[in-house]
């Protein structure tokens, strides 16, 4: 739904939501969704491709696109550097490693050690609540659930179906790697 149409249900708990006896989800309680525009969506998009190819560093250039740095921080500047190494643990998954839920206070103390730098823009803070929650159910039933291989079977979709240049290099990002 977010990466489709860009509307974010940003509530999904397990009060809002249900799985209905076909396998569909069924939502409850729809008071908390925001829209999420085409700009964000497609870096967000680029975002997790690079993360699913392990190209941690494009993920400087993925953090300038999405708003938590300026375009002019030097891309090995520790706070480019710690905030790519956030998401890297991130995408490793699992009870072990890093959850969506632990970035946030880390992002906090870049912002504060750092002024403007490593602030979450408000479409990704959105955007990291859902993720977190959807992660807290899968770890439930997945010490080894990894969201991010989650977005992998849409990304693939998308990236064949979109075109232009952004999808081209998108899907040879997914299908190659770094």
């Amino acid at each position: 739904m977010l990466l489709e149409s860009g509307s974010l249900h940003a509530d999904p708990h397990v009060g809002n939501l249900l799985r209905a006896e076909d396998g569909r989800l069924v939502v409850l309680d729809w008071g908390l969704v925001t829209r999420i525009s085409p700009a964000v969506r497609g870096a967000l998009l680029t975002f997790i491709a690079h993360i699913l190819a392990q190209d941690y560093e494009a993920i400087s250039g993925d953090l300038v696109a999405l708003g938590f740095i300026p375009a002019d921080i030097d891309g090995e500047s520790d706070v480019v550097q710690g905030l790519s190494e956030i998401f890297r643990q991130l995408a490793s998954g699992g009870a072990i490693s890093r959850r969506v839920a632990d970035i946030l206070p880390i992002i906090a103390d870049l912002g504060d050690r750092h002024g403007m730098l490593g602030r979450v823009p408000s479409a990704f803070f959105y955007i990291l609540r859902t993720f977190s929650l959807l992660e807290g159910l899968g770890l439930k039933l997945d010490k080894e659930y990894k969201i991010v291989e989650d977005c992998f079977p849409y990304l693939a979709s998308w990236a064949t179906r979109a075109r232009g240049p952004e999808a081209r290099e998108l899907l040879r990002v997914v299908l190659y790697g770094a």
